[in-house]
């Protein structure tokens, strides 16, 4: 917090510099954001089309995969031949479990090729229809080209879309030269932000900012030495917070108390280096 900072330090210039190093970091990473967004903006248009090529050619052999499906041999084990088209004529309280299982498993991959190619479907229960086939098919999961690449651009377009349409309140049919232009004067803001924070006026106006929320905090200026020792002897206070007190009793311990179990300890531990923590992010913003 701000105030933790302002009363650690009371070297005004030192604040100015932390508080510089940190606008210049999220400026940076706010630049580097739009940058990448631009760039996936210039991509949409060629992986749309990649997109829709790899679609239709997946569709495409879940087709071939539906025309074929009959003649498949769900069982060629045990004396027991069966192809798929054979299943409606068996008598299956007559067959073994694991033929039982066979079938049920290609009926389950059947039913899924043919509730693709039955339209309104998403990406995602394409990928797994096919998925479950060439499981069927090799039983591991061997995938070609073609289901490889439409698997990452799936993944790509989805991150795009995300990123540039959804996280802005459009869908992907807004027209991309808005964005465009919204997102270069979004880029062109940032860079000139970070241009604008090397100027004397900005460390000016900085400057007199941190003056007027230190008085507003009503804080005492100490150096950082001083208030390294200020917090050793607040330990005693650190340790008393972590041990158990009544409701009745107030008393302060007068010397360093200690807690009565490893979990304390820890605790108290781990207060003690986050004070520590800030006195060094300071000193190295210094």
């Amino acid at each position: 917090p701000n105030e933790v900072k302002f009363a650690l330090v009371t070297d005004i210039k030192k604040l100015v510099r932390f508080e510089m190093l940190q606008i210049r970091e999220e400026l940076t990473a706010a630049a580097h954001v739009f940058r990448k967004q631009v760039e996936d903006l210039n991509n949409y248009k060629n992986l749309k089309v990649r997109y829709d090529n790899l679609k239709q050619s997946n569709l495409n052999d879940i087709y071939n995969w539906i025309k074929r499906f009959p003649s498949k041999m769900v069982s060629n084990t045990d004396n027991h031949y069966i192809s798929f088209q054979q299943i409606p004529t068996l008598d299956l309280d007559n067959l073994p479990k694991s033929i039982i299982n066979d079938i049920e498993r290609f009926q389950k991959v059947y039913d899924g090729l043919k509730a693709i190619e039955q339209g309104n479907h998403t990406d995602k229960e394409m990928i797994k229809a096919i998925s479950a086939y060439y499981r069927l098919e090799s039983g591991r999961f061997t995938y070609t080209y073609n289901f490889d690449s439409f698997k990452e651009v799936v993944s790509g377009l989805g991150k795009m879309k995300r990123s540039l349409f959804q996280n802005r309140g459009y869908d992907e049919n807004t027209d991309i030269d808005l964005i465009r232009e919204e997102l270069d004067k979004e880029l062109e803001a940032a860079e000139g932000e970070l241009e604008e924070i090397k100027t004397p006026e900005f460390e000016e106006k900085l400057y007199n900012e941190i003056v007027e929320k230190k008085k507003k905090f009503g804080i005492e200026g100490k150096t950082i030495s001083e208030r390294v020792k200020d917090f050793a002897g607040l330990n005693n206070l650190l340790d008393y917070k972590f041990e158990k007190s009544s409701a009745e009793a107030c008393s302060i311990p007068t010397k360093k108390f200690e807690p009565d179990d490893d979990k304390k300890i820890k605790r108290l531990r781990i207060a003690k280096a986050r004070a520590k923590a800030i006195l060094i992010q300071l000193e190295l913003a210094a």
